[in-house]
């Protein structure tokens, strides 16, 4: 809790140093409800009992109140950025795993206040108080439109369901105090935010679904060729071996087992180069893209950025496409299983080999 009040203290007009420290104090509330789910308990109400701590409440005031929202992305590119020039990483992974990670707990804690606004806006409004009533829910909406500004996209889910909830309440609230022209102002933005969910909620957006097959296509490229050398190097060593055993059997008795890995030790390096190539530049403008982003100060299209960090790892055919480690696990279980099929035909036909020698 004392570095999140330094970050307080350093950046007081940020709503983000404000949540942090509610999820701190939500701690254990938030244990136990999750030792309840995997005990089968009845469900705590953690959310409930976190408006009845002041301490939570005040924090979360002020985040709602701040004049700003920044989730420091901007902060974390540069240093990514800056460790990877360093050191001379070129894996994007890297940028994009520390730019995109993020702590979902803070989005809880932002649904809890919204509920418990809503909450006083209702009590408001059955006492017959429009303009606490409004005062609760316009502070769900300003708040709302902060977040709606974030660069990653569940700040802006977040902020837009947030945001409808409250105008659907503010609205009715706005006309019964004659206070015509923010009711059309919440409107208008209400309208503003559907047309953000519709986009959001669509599987595969019109203008993104074209890139992901062009990007789909490429990693599955990028994957196959680089499965083949692996496959070709190991059947090229295969085939030295066997050559080199070759050369103690009599000329006359080499037969045509022989005479494949003879044929494969001297087309198996070109055939490694011509992969290494076809995988060089289908990777190549990715990597392109990745040394620009580094060369800049400010942040990149997050889509280009998951794009670029996203391409070596895809599964074939868009399968588990968001799984990062699935493609790793994959291609190395398809990689050994392979090798080990190469391993066991080539031992097949030399001993094949060696029962015709000697019959």
């Amino acid at each position: 809790m004392g570095r999140i009040g330094r970050v307080q203290r350093w950046d007081s007009d940020n709503a983000v140093p404000h949540i942090l420290m509610a999820e701190v104090i939500s701690a254990p509330l938030r244990s136990e409800a999750l030792r309840g789910q995997t005990t089968n308990c009845p469900k705590s109400g953690w959310e409930k009992k976190l408006t009845q701590d002041s301490r939570w409440l005040a924090e979360m005031e002020k985040a709602f109140s701040t004049l700003k929202y920044d989730n420091y992305m901007l902060q974390k590119f540069r240093l990514a950025s800056a460790i990877s020039r360093k050191y001379g990483i070129a894996d994007p992974y890297l940028s994009l795993y520390i730019v995109m990670s993020t702590r979902i707990h803070q989005y809880e804690m932002l649904d809890a206040y919204a509920d418990y606004l809503l909450d006083v806006g209702r009590d408001a409004e059955r006492r017959g108080n429009t303009s606490g009533a409004a005062v609760a829910y316009w502070q769900i909406l300003r708040f709302s439109g902060r977040l709606s500004t974030g660069q990653q996209p569940i700040e802006t889910m977040f902020a837009t369901s947030m945001g409808m909830k409250a105008g659907a309440k503010l609205q009715p609230v706005l006309k019964k105090l004659d206070r015509a022209d923010e009711a059309r102002l919440v409107e208008f933005q209400m309208a503003e935010w559907a047309a953000m969910r519709e986009q959001q909620l669509k599987k595969h957006p019109a203008p993104r679904g074209e890139n992901w097959r062009v990007v789909r296509r490429d990693a599955l490229t990028i994957q196959v060729f680089a499965f083949a050398v692996v496959l070709l190097s190991a059947m090229f060593v295969v085939s030295q071996v066997f050559v080199w055993l070759g050369t103690r059997i009599p000329l006359e008795r080499r037969g045509k087992g022989y005479a494949f890995f003879c044929r494969m030790a001297d087309v198996g390096p070109l055939l490694i180069v011509l992969s290494s190539t076809m995988q060089f530049f289908v990777y190549h403008p990715y990597a392109r893209a990745y040394k620009n982003y580094l060369s800049h100060q400010w942040l990149p299209d997050i889509d280009s950025m998951f794009v670029v960090g996203h391409v070596t790892r895809m599964m074939p055919l868009g399968l588990l496409q968001y799984k990062f480690e699935a493609a790793m696990v994959f291609w190395s279980a398809v990689t050994a299983g392979l090798t080990l099929l190469v391993i066991f035909v080539c031992f097949r036909m030399l001993t094949r080999e060696i029962a015709a020698r000697f019959r």
